[in-house]
């Protein structure tokens, strides 16, 4: 029986925001390693018809701003991708997408309808002076949550379903629970299709000065996460909460640069290693032998299951 699987692909490492948490690889030597739109096409066609991958989540950096003419070669993009769509399941390529949506205009939305299946934002607080904080606020003028909810109405014209993911780090983990009753409701408000939310524990990136702003441990995450199952107990929402024993264990992220990162038991985040250009790899076998990856740990977060519309 052909297996199938599911991706995460960091499309571009260009970002309109600087998160206080993110370390990008967005050097300059680096984004001049980032494939041409055209190389991403090849790319994505190589893993759905070579790699057979049914499930890709676009991500960044931020996704729409992909080029040098915004957001023109995002809208390409969109455009290409439109052939993977078919009422077959086994033929279907589910497209989710993660964005900031900063970018997300109108015409940006239409332009994803039939194409564009999920979108996931984050949402981190609702507070600007935390936002600020983070850096999903440039200045004390900006009001990045009031722009996301304007974005998640937008997607709801077009039928697109939205999905919420938040990092609980130091900087917001003894408010968000207290304001995550009050995020559901605008969010549900402007998008009645909302019913996911993923909460993700800071992840060290070895970077001291990073770890030292945002880390928390194990033991505050997890009542965090008491106290936001308690406040949104009884809502329509589907929430789960990843820490970093799973993100390591799941870690596989096609770069911008068409290689892919992953994690063995012994890496930190610095010594993870990378594959070769994925265009190299006939088969998944293939990866996986070269690669001396886990395959059984691989298809517990990766393999992707044709009759479930929500994997």
């Amino acid at each position: 029986m052909t297996k199938y699987y599911k991706g995460y692909y960091m499309i571009t490492a260009r970002c309109n925001l600087s998160c206080s948490y993110c370390i990008l690889e967005n050097a300059p030597h680096q984004l001049k390693q980032e494939l041409s739109l055209t190389q991403k096409k090849e790319l994505i066609s190589h893993l759905y018809h070579n790699l057979n991958f049914r499930s890709l989540t676009i991500s960044g950096g931020e996704a729409l701003i992909i080029g040098k003419s915004v957001p023109s070669d995002f809208l390409q993009l969109l455009n290409f991708l439109k052939q993977f769509k078919f009422d077959d399941t086994q033929k279907n390529l589910k497209i989710k997408l993660y964005t900031n949506g900063i970018y997300l205009t109108e015409s940006v939305a239409v332009a994803m309808n039939g194409i564009i299946d999920e979108v996931s934002i984050n949402i981190d607080s609702s507070d600007d002076e935390t936002l600020l904080l983070i850096g999903r606020n440039k200045s004390k003028q900006d009001k990045y949550f009031l722009k996301v909810i304007g974005a998640i109405k937008l997607l709801f014209n077009q039928g697109i379903k939205v999905k919420l993911h938040t990092v609980i780090s130091a900087l917001n983990y003894q408010n968000i629970a207290s304001e995550v009753r009050s995020i559901y409701n605008e969010v549900k408000n402007a998008n009645s299709a909302f019913c996911q939310w993923k909460f993700y524990q800071y992840m060290s990136y070895d970077e001291i000065i990073v770890d030292e702003k945002h880390k928390i441990d194990i033991e505050v995450f997890e009542s965090v996460k008491r106290e936001i199952e308690n406040n949104l107990k009884g809502l329509d929402v589907d929430i789960h909460f990843k820490n970093n024993q799973e993100m390591n264990q799941s870690l596989f992220n096609i770069l911008a640069t068409g290689i892919a990162q992953y994690r063995l038991p012994e890496n930190t985040w610095t010594t993870t290693p990378r594959t070769e250009n994925l265009l190299n790899y006939k088969s998944m076998e293939a990866l996986f032998e070269r690669n001396k990856i886990d395959v059984d740990l691989f298809n517990t977060y990766h393999s992707y299951k044709l009759i479930d519309a929500t994997n």
